[in-house]
């Protein structure tokens, strides 16, 4: 008897849904896709994969890009901060606050 089982791991989810081991893994660290984890084991429901696929059907993998996305423009604005403090003049700033005598 070929019973269908409820949970699969991280690679049989991959491997059924035709998402990346590595992807797969991503969602379920962003929390994207929720999981039931037994001792060192991470299991994926199959109905919640299902449902997942359903939910994201057409979003053009807009869940991974919105996170890379995301991280992208943090780098950016850090980046950016750091350049503009590097190239301010501190000896201006802290020469105006002492007092001549």
């Amino acid at each position: 008897m070929n019973a269908i089982k409820m949970g699969m791991t991280i690679e049989e989810a991959a491997e059924t849904s035709g998402i990346g081991r590595n992807t797969m893994r991503k969602l379920v660290d962003w929390g994207k896709l929720p999981v039931l984890k037994v001792g060192r084991k991470t299991i994926i429901r199959r109905d919640t994969l299902e449902r997942f696929m359903t939910v994201n059907q057409g979003r053009k993998g807009s869940i991974i890009y919105s996170h890379i996305c995301h991280s992208f423009l943090i780098t950016t604005f850090c980046y950016i901060v750091l350049r503009v403090f590097s190239s301010l003049d501190f000896s201006l700033m802290r020469s105006r606050g002492k007092h001549k005598q």
